[in-house]
């Protein structure tokens, strides 16, 4: 398990980089038919609020990974993948709700 544990912490570490820097207003690293309809002055929240959900999907990473050193029973293995999806869950929702509020859709 300290194999997934490196994995999720480096997977978790690539996402607080990308959601810090988003959250910085870095809207060059989102593609741009994300935000081809967001108005220009609008932009700075449409970043803070897509943040929230990297830093959710950081956190799950994070979480995931660290529950993974507690034990290497079953029971264990099936919470710490639990927790990642559950984390995911909730963070493509943030991600689909800020897409529709800001951007009118998905695409």
């Amino acid at each position: 398990m300290v194999i997934y544990s490196l994995i999720m912490a480096a997977t978790g570490i690539a996402f607080l980089v990308i959601g810090i820097a988003v959250r910085r207003g870095r809207a060059d690293l989102i593609h741009d038919y994300h935000q081809k309809n967001i108005d220009p002055s609008l932009m700075g929240s449409y970043c803070k609020e897509l943040s929230a959900g990297l830093l959710g999907i950081c956190l799950s990473c994070f979480a995931s990974g660290a529950i993974s050193l507690l034990g290497k029973t079953r029971s264990m293995m099936l919470l710490s993948v639990g927790v990642l999806f559950a984390g995911f869950a909730v963070s493509i929702m943030i991600l689909l709700r800020v897409q529709k509020k800001y951007n009118n859709g998905l695409f």
